[in-house]
């Protein structure tokens, strides 16, 4: 397992955090400055998280979602690996029972072969919805990184302002008068 560990130390951590110290000294000739507010390219931020995840939002100056990409996939990798074993283990036992007749591990001879072959679907259904989270977690941090980088361009300055105004109508079918409430922007 440390192995493990220190490969995705290896493989996601070390190239995210150069990549950090590379682009904080540098200006980034991918952003327009516009006034006061710097424009971000979606496309750029989409294609870093879709290479490394977490880079987008490193891209983005974001750095507070990175535990949350790496947690996210981190917890779906872990829960594929223990799920995996566990479904291995069960259909080993298994299959040793109905070869050999005989039970193989002394810890699972509680089970019957119909409990193992029951535990054997359920991990290897966990395992499957992992890989699915997983997947799931790896598309929704392109897709914020790509959101984020859209939103940068917001304008939430102090000149929006809302216009409420009511009306009144006449409806030429019935000739009665009609209410209603005008919202601007």
């Amino acid at each position: 397992m440390t192995c493990l560990t220190s490969n995705i130390f290896r493989w996601f951590w070390v190239p995210a955090l150069l990549l950090t110290l590379h682009t904080h000294g540098q200006r980034s000739t991918d952003t327009v400055t516009t006034g006061q507010s710097t424009v971000h390219s979606p496309k750029k931020a989409a294609l870093y998280s879709a290479v490394l995840p977490g880079s987008g939002q490193i891209y983005n100056r974001k750095f507070w979602k990175l535990p949350i990409v790496y947690g996210g996939m981190g917890a779906s990798t872990f829960f594929i690996i223990r799920n995996h074993q566990n479904y291995r283990q069960y259909r080993n036992e298994y299959l040793y029972r109905i070869n050999n007749g005989v039970n193989g591990d002394e810890e699972l001879s509680i089970y019957s072969d119909a409990n193992l072959l029951t535990l054997q679907d359920q991990y290897r259904r966990w395992r499957d919805l992992s890989v699915v989270v997983l997947f799931a977690v790896y598309i929704l941090q392109i897709v914020d990184a790509t959101v984020d980088a859209h939103l940068m361009q917001f304008d939430v300055s102090e000149d929006l302002s809302l216009r409420f105004n009511p009306r009144l109508e006449w409806n030429r079918a019935t000739l009665t008068p009609s209410m209603g409430i005008t919202l601007k922007f």
